[in-house]
């Protein structure tokens, strides 16, 4: 379908822009020199040939990677996962997410200091290994006192 004479674009701007285009150089880029177009001129044999040559060397050096399959996926997120898992910070994560919902059931006034205070402990997790009981009695001190209940939230059934 073409446009109506109206409103297409005239042939001197499009002469314009073809003018003002910049040709592809090899010299300045990597993506110029490994364009099949670089290679297009009078002297198209010899550098054609060389193109080549310097192409098919680029794929030896940077083969291409087997594809994934849907069964090396699950394994790989599989190992993930125990790896995710058996992470002391990633536990203790959990456990001020737990911690911090106990909280918002609980207590709504106290949320932002237990948001502020989950950062706080987890910034502290990161130079030193603390127990489940260290978290929540950390959590407690830095949230005010009348929050010992989070001693059961620690314990609830997950």
């Amino acid at each position: 379908m073409q446009r109506p004479p109206s409103s297409r674009v005239g042939e001197t701007v499009i002469q314009r822009m073809h003018s003002n285009f910049e040709s592809l150089d090899g010299a300045k880029s990597n993506a110029d020199r490994n364009n099949i177009h670089t290679v297009y001129d009078d002297n198209m044999n010899s550098k054609k040939m060389d193109f080549l040559v310097n192409l098919i060397s680029a794929w030896k050096e940077n083969p291409v990677q087997a594809v994934e399959t849907e069964k090396d996926r699950a394994e790989r997120k599989q190992a993930e996962k125990g790896i995710t898992a058996a992470s002391r910070a990633h536990t203790i994560d959990l456990l001020l997410r737990r911690l911090v919902g106990g909280i918002c059931k609980r207590d709504r006034t106290a949320v932002g200091a237990a948001s502020r205070a989950k950062k706080i402990i987890l910034e502290e997790a990161k130079h030193c290994v603390l127990s489940d009981n260290e978290v929540v009695g950390r959590m407690v001190e830095l949230v005010g006192g009348g929050h010992e209940y989070l001693y059961e939230v620690l314990y609830e059934v997950k």
